[in-house]
């Protein structure tokens, strides 16, 4: 059975959620904090750590991305949930930057809450950006490929380094020295190649397989 940490600074909706969880979805809530740093404080200790972490970003002390780092770094075997009201694609790709294994926003329903879950433990990434109640994307239903597996030219994978910095595509263009009607193209190469449909997609997949850090290196 998988237990869950829920970090959230608003105590209506952190108690009201967690019994979302463990009520309706039927999974175990071993862990509640205020924030990131009274969770770091639990984890320390507890011997029963939990598998998933469901964290807000936006909180006092220590927020979502400082502790999707921290727990990157100190416990790599659990996995961090980012869940959140936004669906700014620049707050999104931060999260995953961070650490985070997914992104939900706070209006799911039970199946893709458990999707969620299901997706993360078997070490895919998971987005639901809150559009329509089936509206999500995992690495695993999209059957994304490694970099090794698929080749990129060095313009599809600057073009993919810029998207990560939530520029607009008129802007990409223009830091490229190539025209919007070729950025276009690249776009549409790699919702092809990738097999993705937006730009988060495009995003996902370069965090995912350090297409950033090859760019940056």
């Amino acid at each position: 059975m998988i237990t869950i940490a829920l970090v959230d600074d608003h105590t209506i909706f952190r108690k009201a959620f967690a019994h979302f969880i463990s009520n309706v979805c039927k999974v175990p809530v071993s862990i509640e904090a205020e924030n990131g740093k009274e969770l770091l404080a639990q984890l320390e200790k507890t011997d029963r750590k939990p598998d998933i972490i469901l964290s807000d970003i936006q909180m006092p002390v220590m927020g979502g991305n400082e502790l999707a780092l921290e727990i990157s770094k100190n416990y790599p075997a659990i996995k961090l949930i980012a869940l959140s009201q936004s669906t700014h694609e620049s707050v999104i790709t931060e999260m995953f930057h961070s650490g985070a294994k997914g992104y939900l926003t706070k209006n799911i329903e039970p199946p893709i809450l458990l999707n969620a879950f299901n997706a993360v433990l078997e070490g895919h990434y998971f987005l639901f950006d809150g559009h329509t109640p089936h509206t999500f994307l995992t690495l695993k239903n999209y059957y994304f490929r490694t970099k090794n597996q698929i080749h990129l030219t060095y313009k599809q994978k600057e073009f993919l380094k810029f998207c990560t910095m939530d520029l607009p595509y008129k802007t990409i263009a223009e830091k490229m020295q190539i025209s919007p009607r070729t950025i276009d193209t690249y776009r549409d190469q790699l919702f092809e190649k990738l097999n993705v449909s937006s730009r988060t997609g495009l995003i996902i997949y370069a965090v995912q397989n350090g297409l950033v850090e090859t760019i940056n290196s």
